[in-house]
């Protein structure tokens, strides 16, 4: 290293103790993984169902979560949602709320009345954004109701975090809590 001025150049000589530095970086990072590995699941052995009639959301929501590392599992219905939940166990399940078959608030009712699956969170994931269909949401069970029509990635990943890791879950513009 040197260091110039108009004065001239000088050298200047930097004294590292490399093994310390290296020791205490190895110390801070095992620290930090610790503190993130008990506040928050492997996202691999995090099983999310994504519930849509419409192939373009279910992929871009399945495509999404997968490319954080969630095992995503994938319905067209509610009915297909259902007989996949009697079978498999999953940690979130994310849903539309118009579909053919049975709607995602029958869906959600009937994960509520399930003594085994009535922990699961559940978000609604729809174009209806009137204030009367999100009372519909919350009336059904649903943890939280987003709207497709101001959705944006960002928002499903917040919602996402908050019902796996525990966070609350706070009202954002087109995410409300129901």
């Amino acid at each position: 290293l040197g260091v110039a001025s108009s004065l001239g150049a000088y050298p200047i000589a930097i004294a590292l103790d490399v093994q310390h530095l290296l020791a205490e970086r190895t110390r801070r990072d095992a620290r930090h993984d610790v503190t993130a590995a008990s506040a928050r699941p492997d996202p691999k052995r995090t099983a999310i169902l994504v519930v849509d009639d419409s192939l373009t959301n279910r992929t871009l929501e399945r495509n999404m979560l997968a490319s954080l590392g969630y095992a995503v599992d994938v319905a067209v219905d509610g009915r297909e949602a259902w007989a996949k939940l009697q079978q498999t166990p999953y940690d979130l399940l994310v849903t539309d709320v118009q579909m053919p078959e049975m709607d995602g608030l029958e869906l959600t009712r009937r994960v509520r009345a399930d003594p085994q699956l009535r922990q699961l969170p559940v978000i609604l994931v729809t174009s209806r954004g009137r204030q009367s269909d999100v009372e519909l949401g919350a009336a059904a069970g649903a943890d939280e109701y987003l709207v497709k029509g101001q959705f944006d990635q960002d928002k499903l990943l917040q919602a996402v975090e908050r019902h796996l890791f525990g966070r609350p879950a706070a009202a954002r513009p087109g995410g409300t809590r129901a």
